[in-house]
């Protein structure tokens, strides 16, 4: 069941949003709940209240607060969730990819552009909640794909290292996880670093920036797999 959050201090546009998510989750055949909020303090409160979302969409400029000042406190709170901002403004689709915006819709082009949106967030709610299974002699670990931050390979020595910093040591090879992994979005960005391109932060000149939750760390980029780390980076932001 996928829950969804919708913010908006208009009234009738946040019913219209509300119907236009209904029908489009609908007939993409997925199983939902909905909910509809006024405010960003009202949305707020519900996540200190313990409740969690899967789905944002939030407007940009709501009367308490700008959505992505919203966003921002959530993400800072540890929350995960996959986020389209909502807006009638055109000026702020480059600052969105800062909040790891998964959509930015004007208003005016909802009907136009809010189905293909819809499917995309249905199939990274369904990479990010697949799992997997990692051995070692100790025992196993399952764990959902997105939630594995980068894995580092020393030797026939692989160690995956999570969203939160954990991390788990297992006999194998990078070549084989490069295959098996890089549909999920995963790039080798060195010989010995496999890394989750959704936990990139930044690419700078010679190294990743990866955003663990409280911590961040940098990784070196191979010089040949810069430009083409770049590219991919690009389309994972964009959703493409």
């Amino acid at each position: 069941m996928i829950k969804i959050a919708v913010a908006d201090d208009e009234p009738e546009m946040l019913e219209l949003v509300c119907k236009r998510v209904k029908e489009e989750f609908s007939q993409a055949g997925a199983e939902y709940e909905i909910f509809a909020f006024d405010s960003g303090s009202s949305l707020l409160k519900c996540f200190e209240s313990g409740s969690s979302f899967d789905i944002l969409f939030l407007d940009i400029r709501l009367s308490d607060c700008t959505g992505m000042e919203l966003a921002k406190k959530l993400r800072e709170e540890g929350h995960g969730f996959l986020l389209v901002f909502v807006t009638s403004f055109d000026n702020y689709v480059f600052e969105s990819f800062d909040y790891d915006a998964q959509g930015y819709l004007r208003k005016s082009e909802l009907d136009k552009r809010l189905g293909s949106t819809v499917r995309r967030l249905i199939k990274k709610y369904s990479d990010d909640h697949r799992e997997t299974v990692l051995h070692n002699l100790s025992g196993q670990l399952r764990i959902a794909v997105n939630d594995i931050a980068f894995f580092e390979s020393h030797g026939h020595t692989i160690t995956m290292t999570d969203c939160f910093g954990k991390t788990f040591t297992f006999t194998g090879s990078l070549s084989r996880l490069e295959r098996e992994y890089a549909p999920f979005g995963f790039f080798r960005v060195h010989s010995g670093y496999l890394v989750n391109l959704y936990h990139i932060y930044s690419v700078e000149k010679s190294e990743a920036v990866i955003k663990l939750r409280g911590s961040v760390l940098s990784i070196p980029i191979s010089r040949s797999r810069l430009k083409e780390l770049k590219a991919a980076y690009q389309r994972s932001i964009r959703g493409v």
